[in-house]
């Protein structure tokens, strides 16, 4: 592992990034107790809070393993807090402060990971003395304390982020001088590429807390056959630009070691037919290519059930 390990880092030199939109949580949860619980209900939620987060570092620990070097998690979406009932709401406090939890300490220090915690700016929005409100204050106060150290492994917890809610304060917040010099910095860029660089630099320090490279890849689940894009603050600084992404047909948490690294072997190796720097195709396809595209291609547009996204059909 330790050589596969080495080819990554070595592909990737500014550190591989990845999206880890981890779905289907509480599906997960029952399908692994299937033998114990009443079907599709969930009798104890901290013990299954307890069962995802082990799941959740296990994959974080893998993806280190293979070379990774900085994930971004959307942990809780602003949705959850009223789409899925008040129940839900009060069980799902007590869950997210397992982030600081002692077994999130003992990842962290056995992986050399800084945690990073992004999207507080909603949660403080909340009136003071909310569960919301002194969730965040928490969160604030574990940042604050932690002993942050350059060139660590990096995770970034993204905790109910509003995109635009996030950017307006950041933008608010600026001093004269801090948005002459953000001014100047985009003057004396020579291309669009590095107008976009330049910026996500300078936000995502702000945002995050930290510098990060732009996402090489966004893993994240279609089980119910839908693809979702579950990860509001990342994608809103990038734009998706330079990000693969890649769906599993089953809840995140399944995902082994092996198939990570399957993914991550596709990601930094895999020939694609493409050509991104220049005119046309000429020098990629022949007569034969062509045709057996040209089939291929006329095959799934007369199949309707092959379009990506459509509802997946559950047997009962």
């Amino acid at each position: 592992m330790t050589d596969f390990a080495d080819q990554i880092r070595t592909r990737y030199p500014e550190g591989l990034t990845a999206i880890f939109a981890i779905g289907a949580t509480r599906r997960t949860y029952l399908m692994l107790y299937r033998d114990q619980l009443q079907p599709g209900q969930i009798d104890d939620f901290d013990r299954m809070a307890s069962e995802i987060h082990r799941l959740y570092l296990r994959l974080l620990g893998d993806f280190f393993a293979l070379g990774g070097q900085n994930v971004i998690v959307p942990v809780l979406s602003y949705r959850s807090f009223f789409e899925r009932g008040e129940q839900y709401f009060r069980h799902v406090i007590p869950a997210a402060t397992k982030l600081t939890n002692e077994d999130s300490l003992a990842f962290y220090e056995q992986w050399q990971v800084d945690p990073y915690i992004s999207g507080l700016e909603v949660l403080l929005r909340q009136p003071e003395g909310s569960p919301l409100h002194d969730l965040a204050r928490t969160y604030q106060q574990f940042t604050a304390e932690w002993p942050y150290q350059p060139g660590r492994r990096k995770v970034i917890w993204e905790i109910a982020s509003i995109p635009p809610l996030v950017f307006w304060e950041m933008i608010g917040g600026l001093s004269d001088e801090e948005r002459q010099m953000i001014e100047h910095r985009i003057e004396q860029t020579g291309s669009l590429e590095q107008i976009q660089q330049v910026l996500y630099k300078e936000f995502t320090g702000r945002v995050f807390g930290t510098e990060l490279p732009m996402p090489h890849f966004y893993l994240g689940s279609n089980m119910s056959g839908d693809i979702k894009y579950r990860a509001p603050m990342a994608l809103a600084l990038t734009g998706g630009e330079y990000l693969r992404g890649y769906y599993l047909p089953y809840p995140t948490l399944f995902l082994t070691r092996e198939n990570l690294q399957r993914i991550l072997e596709d990601l930094a190796f895999g020939e694609r037919l493409n050509a991104p720097q220049q005119l046309d195709y000429s020098d990629k396809y022949t007569a034969a290519l062509v045709e057996a595209e040209y089939q291929r291609v006329l095959q799934l547009a007369a199949d309707p059930e092959a379009i990506l996204g459509l509802t997946r059909k559950i047997k009962r």
